[in-house]
Order: structure tokens, then sequence, then C-alpha cells
């Protein structure tokens, strides 16, 4: 039996997640959004599986805001290979 894999998650859906996260901080406090750069990096360590770092020194608020988002993607495309599966 082989082991799951988790799904890929693509650079054009990161920057989909990045623009709706931009837009929900923006709303939320004038100005503040999260910095693209510091975005991937969370969104792309997480897509690899690598382990949340503890000490993210700079922008920690918008590498978390790319990790959370990356992860709240692999549950949704793992829920939704489990439905293909099952049919």
């Amino acid at each position: 039996m082989s082991k799951p894999t988790e799904p890929s998650l693509s650079l054009e859906l990161a920057l989909v997640r990045w623009s709706v996260v931009h837009q929900r901080w923006s709303e939320l406090a004038s100005g503040d959004t999260p910095y693209l750069p510091a975005f991937l990096a969370g969104w792309c360590l997480r897509a690899i599986g690598v382990s949340e770092p503890p000490n993210v020194e700079q922008y920690r608020h918008s590498f978390r805001a790319g990790w959370v988002e990356a992860s709240e993607q692999i549950v949704i495309a793992s829920r939704l290979q489990g439905e293909v599966a099952q049919e």
C-alpha cells in the first residue's frame, strides 16, 4: 500500500489566497497588508512539508498567514481527493 501524498499547491493558488488575505487585512486595518515574500515563504515551506520554524523574526504575521493558508488548502484538497476516491 502506498503512502498518501499531500496535494501540490501551485503558485497561482498562493497568489489568489494572498489577495484574499490582503483584502481581509485591508478591511480590518487600514494600510496593513501581508508582505508577499514572507507570505510565499510560509506557503512554500508548508507546501513541501517542512516543520514550522519557531522563531520567524521579520514579517512574522505575513509568514504565519502564508503557512495557515497553505495548511487550509492542503486540508481542502485532501478532502476532495477522498471524495473522488470514494466515487
